[in-house]
């Protein structure tokens, strides 16, 4: 793809339009995978992937990437890189907007646009895609939480039960009390039936 090509990829992507210049109105419809793939393309293709300001923000998003999984297993942690995380993606589409004048001091290319698709492509899609995963580890960890939880409540109520004696596996001490009464297993009745010594 030449120069020129590229500019209009970039142009179309810039103004909110976001599909390849080979799609007009009288073309048919083609699938929307193709009109995604098209969109993304020129995304990548219109972004200077040596501007310093571009290394950058790729730089930060994979630091965000490398701490949220280097404390993965501190829940505090977690969540406070939650909130950054969370924060940082609403906010980077506004500061998309407000950086718009100032363009020349950070990037070579004018990628600040008035709708903010250039923070919500570059930075919110791939944080949001972080706090998902996020998500995911905060429920892998509750839910192996919860089988440790209960794998110790049934070692307790099993040593329970066994220091109860047979057969009362889950009932309450007064209710294994006055079963063994009935059955004449109590301390005394072992007692009263043992044969006295002389």
């Amino acid at each position: 793809m030449d120069a020129a090509g590229i500019e209009a990829l970039r142009k179309q992507f810039l103004d909110g339009l976001g599909s390849h210049p080979a799609l007009s109105g009288s073309q048919k419809e083609r699938p929307p995978l193709e009109e995604m793939y098209d969109a993304v393309m020129g995304f990548v293709y219109a972004v200077d992937w040596t501007d310093p300001f571009i290394i950058g923000i790729v730089v930060a998003i994979a630091t965000m990437y490398a701490v949220v999984f280097a404390t993965r297993k501190h829940v505090d942690a977690q969540i406070a890189l939650l909130a950054v995380v969370c924060a940082v993606a609403y906010a980077a589409p506004h500061a998309s907007r407000a950086l718009g004048p100032h363009w020349q001091q950070l990037a070579r290319q004018d990628y600040f646009d008035k709708h903010g698709y250039f923070g919500s492509m570059m930075v919110s899609l791939p944080l949001m895609l972080l706090a998902l995963i996020q998500m995911g580890m905060a429920f892998c960890s509750a839910s192996t939480l919860l089988v440790q939880y209960k794998r110790k409540q049934l070692r307790v109520e099993g040593r329970a039960a066994a220091k109860e004696g047979p057969g009362s596996t889950s009932e309450p001490k007064e209710a294994g009390k006055q079963a063994r009464e009935a059955v004449g297993q109590t301390p005394r009745a072992r007692d009263a039936s043992k044969p006295k010594a002389d």
